[in-house]
């Protein structure tokens, strides 16, 4: 009996050894991932004032105010909509300088559930999701569009 309780002894300790180094091996793989945030204002169709900056969606046309993408949750692109067409500031480039008003966006916080999203404490609404795409109408005129694509 008393060989019996030491080995079951044993085969826990490995069990419990073998699940400990599976769950480090899980966490370390770093899974990459890209977040899009686009911020979008309702436009007349006829408005031509900003090349390339619009967003069509249930046959409106949006102009993209804002587009914030991330990698791993750290901002690495800004765009802004320019007369003609975005000013992109890439934050990866080091000679490159964001001077947003939007600082809280250099780090991300973004968390979905079924019907609501929040993002850095900010929640929305639910509006429409397509595959990646998740769209929150914030307003009559305004939408806020999260896109998140995962790669290796």
């Amino acid at each position: 009996m008393k060989i019996n309780d030491k080995y079951n002894g044993i085969v826990l300790a490995v069990l419990v050894l073998l699940i400990i180094v599976i769950v480090l091996v899980v966490r370390s793989v770093k899974t990459n991932y890209y977040t899009i945030i686009i911020d979008a204002q309702l436009r007349e169709k006829d408005d031509n004032h900003f090349k390339d900056c619009y967003l069509k969606l249930n046959g409106n046309n949006y102009l993209i105010t804002d587009y914030y993408r991330y990698k791993n949750d750290h901002l690495i692109e800004y765009k802004s909509a320019t007369s003609s067409g975005f000013a992109v500031f890439n934050l990866i480039d080091s000679n490159s300088s964001y001077n947003g008003s939007r600082d809280r966006y250099k780090k991300l916080w973004y968390k979905q559930k079924s019907d609501s999203f929040a993002l850095d404490n900010e929640k929305y609404k639910i509006d429409y999701v397509h595959k990646d795409t998740v769209v929150s109408n914030i307003d009559r005129t305004a939408i806020k569009v999260v896109i998140q694509k995962f790669v290796d």
